[in-house]
């Protein structure tokens, strides 16, 4: 008894305990002699009194008993125990001979594994997981309740075998879980596969199924026994999350911006194909890596302690910076949006942000603001020229009617003379400012090209400076051409000083003229030109050349290799668009280190035979009834002393509502109205409207130092002439008696 690992209890009739060994004390914490002073009703609460001679003639009925229950310690501690009562006669008399065994570790290990079970039920039943377990041998397979749930069937509806599962599998997926479920069967791995299944009402789901083989000692299979769970809802997700990928990754390659994000780390975790483009490298060369890997360690510090800084404030930037592009070494302007990144707590991870390249912007946009300030120059010049056009109009005309007056002998005579001359030649600067301002009416006539550069020769040498060398070399019998003089020398100058940047240092620039003939038998270059006859005008300069992409872009409006504020990319833009409006062509010979050389071609006309100078004659006097409408008064004056000597009637007014108010209380109509275009409050144009409605046939002369282009429609009227100041009184005389005299058709 003292050997036995069990506690053993010798217990008589009366519940009292006779003998206990070592394994007893060990157990509860009582001495031997302790426990024999005690009963089991002492040890065991459950075991009272009353219930005692049940239980003992029970145990002489049987002969053995086996139970749990417990025992209470020393300390008071319940004991789960094992009992093994055996009932014994001995020598007269009635005993139980109990063996005692602790349980707790048992009773712990059921109820672990009793919670795992519970927990292993909840599982499956919050994942909505089902189980099955397939008898190969007998072809039977059982479903618990969630696989029923997870197919959509009814536990009367399944037939309980291999074929019933595999009908209700998606028919595109059949095959594939089948050749999935032998392959199993023979190779002995186990089955995880994903397939599609079709309820009864038609609906399809996603199923992710799992098992494996169970075989007997000689491999032979047995039974297969896995679980199945519902992924529709995880594959719906994931497909989304694809197609937003996708979605992602088209507007990451089809923005025209880069786009990229960073981490605490300051290591890419995303960027747009344009900015790896950039970068040089492949995405996947930058991504997980830092700045560092693309950048110099100076503008990688710079960038990322930006970044650190938007990390720490939590507030988003906004900026400009210019960075050197790490493949071409060409300084680009970037506007860059920087914002912290936030995960789902609020905390800051990393940034993300979209730089756009603006360089094209910002060139675009000095280019503006060069042409505005030429606009406006423009626009000085032109107001210059008016009120320029407005004196020399008084110089000119008074010294003209003083060279009538006076006799040639007269030493005042050459004085006037003099006088005129040099007010011509001012009137010659005020027409180049007009044509500059763009401010000239545009009046095409034939002309020889040669006069025209000779004219313009002193300014352009001024224009080139003493370290560029002008040299014309003019073909003496130069056909004569169609075209607008001002027009045509803006072309002249735009190319001069095209030329002259070009030449930084100094050089020579050579423009020549000849007569061409493009025939069949010509060599055309360009194989653009129609055969006809042509002035050919060569400019030519010894500066740098252009490459040939920048020839390919040469006559495009804003392109220029010039630097930001030195230049619009309008000049060459410009000749071209004369050229052709000149029915004209232009092509560009260079190359770098070579010079470059522009080829004009404008179409030949026939000068007419009034070509040679003609004697001045002398202009028809008039009588009618005149109206002059001029704010200045020292040309109004002018005009009113003229036209009175030559016999007119003349009424004068100094604005558009003075002679309104005058029209108006006059008793015989108004045969022509000598009126300046452009006058505070009203204009002459509106001048003439008003004064139409009265006398519709009325003549009008309109005068001016200049005339904006696009306001010039009143031209076309056939009542209606122009007159450029500064004009000589005789020029007005005649245009006056020309309106006067004209027969005039209005359309039907």
């Amino acid at each position: 008894m003292e050997r036995a690992a069990d506690a053993v209890y010798w217990i008589d009739q009366q519940a009292r305990i006779l003998d206990v060994n070592e394994a007893a004390s060990l157990m509860l914490g009582y001495s031997k002699d302790e426990l024999c002073t005690m009963t089991v009703h002492d040890l065991n609460p459950d075991f009272q009194k009353k219930k005692w001679p049940e239980f003992w003639a029970e145990t002489q009925r049987r002969g053995t008993m086996v139970l749990e229950t417990v025992h209470r310690a020393k300390n008071g501690r319940l004991i789960p125990i094992e009992v093994s009562v055996n009932y014994l006669f001995y020598e007269g008399k009635e005993y139980h001979c109990a063996f005692v065994r602790d349980i707790t570790e048992r009773k712990r290990g059921a109820e672990e594994i009793a919670q795992l079970a519970d927990r292993l039920e909840l599982a499956t039943r919050a994942a909505q997981i089902g189980v099955w377990d397939w008898n190969i041998l007998k072809n039977e397979l059982v479903w618990d309740d969630r696989m029923f749930a997870l197919y959509g069937v009814e536990k009367e509806d399944f037939g309980g075998a291999y074929d019933a599962w595999l009908s209700s599998v998606h028919p595109d997926d059949r095959v594939r879980c089948d050749e999935a479920i032998q392959q199993a069967l023979r190779a002995g791995t186990p089955y995880d596969i994903d397939f599609r299944i079709r309820w009864p009402t038609g609906v399809v789901r996603v199923i992710k199924a799992s098992g494996q083989v169970i075989r007997d000692p000689d491999g032979t299979p047995l039974r297969m026994t896995g679980v199945n769970y519902d992924i529709t809802d995880r594959k719906q997700a994931e497909e989304a999350l694809g197609a937003s990928e996708r979605l992602m990754n088209n507007i990451l390659e089809n923005i025209p911006s880069y786009v990229f994000a960073t981490d605490r780390q300051h290591r890419y975790i995303l960027l747009s194909d344009d900015l790896a483009r950039f970068y040089g490298k492949r995405k996947e060369e930058i991504l997980g890596k830092t700045h560092h890997s693309v950048f110099s360690e100076n503008v990688a510090d710079a960038i990322q302690a930006t970044n650190e800084q938007i990390m720490t404030s939590g507030i988003a930037q906004q900026f400009e910076e210019v960075v050197q592009n790490p493949v071409s070494g060409i300084p680009r302007i970037l506007s860059t949006n920087k914002s912290p990144l936030r995960d789902a707590k609020g905390q800051i991870y990393g940034i993300s942000g979209i730089a756009t390249d603006i360089t094209e912007h910002k060139r675009l946009e000095a280019q503006f603001r060069q042409a505005q300030k030429m606009d406006a120059i423009g626009r000085l010049a032109g107001g210059v020229a008016h009120d320029f056009n407005n004196l020399l109009t008084v110089i000119n005309g008074y010294s003209s009617m003083l060279i009538e007056r006076l006799a040639q002998e007269d030493p005042k005579h050459e004085m006037a003379v003099e006088t005129l001359k040099a007010g011509e030649r001012a009137s010659e600067l005020t027409k180049q400012l007009l044509a500059f301002s763009r401010k000239q009416v545009l009046l095409p006539q034939s002309l020889n090209f040669n006069e025209s550069l000779r004219l313009i020769s002193s300014m352009l040498n001024r224009l080139l400076g003493e370290e560029v060398t002008l040299t014309m070399d003019l073909a003496p019998d130069l056909w004569s051409i169609n075209g607008d003089k001002g027009q045509l020398n803006q072309v002249t100058m735009n190319l001069a000083i095209n030329a002259r940047d070009a030449m930084p240092n100094g050089g020579k620039l050579t423009i020549a003229t000849r007569n061409l003939s493009v025939t069949p038998e010509w060599l055309d270059h360009y194989q653009m030109m129609q055969q006809g006859d042509y002035v050919h005008v060569s400019v030519h300069d010894t500066g740098h050349g252009m490459s040939p992409e920048t020839l390919s872009h040469l006559f495009e409006p804003f392109f220029t290799t010039k630097e930001v504020g030195q230049g619009t990319g309008l000049g060459l833009a410009t000749v071209y668009g004369i050229v052709k409006q000149s029915q004209g062509y232009i092509f560009t010979d260079s190359a770098l280190d070579q010079g470059t050389t522009f080829h004009l071609y404008y179409p030949r006309v026939i000068a007419a035979a009034a070509a040679a100078p003609t004697p001045p004659i002398g202009h028809k006097k008039g009588s009618e009834h005149l109206l002059i409408v001029e704010d200045q008064d020292s040309v109004r004056a002018l005009i009113l002393q003229a036209l009175k000597q030559d016999g007119y009637r003349v009424i004068e007014a100094a604005s558009g509502e003075e002679a309104l108010r005058k029209a108006s209380s006059l008793s015989e109509p108004i045969q022509a109205l000598i009126t300046d275009v452009i006058m505070p409050h009203m204009s002459g144009l509106v001048l003439a409207e008003r004064l139409r409605v009265t006398w519709p046939n009325i003549r009008v002369l309109f005068m001016s130092g200049y005339v904006d282009p696009s306001q010039s429609a009143f031209l076309d009227e056939p009542t209606a002439a122009f007159i450029q100041k500064p004009f000589l009184p005789d020029d007005l005389a005649r245009h006056l008696r020309n309106l006067l005299d004209k027969s005039i058709v209005r359309e039907r």
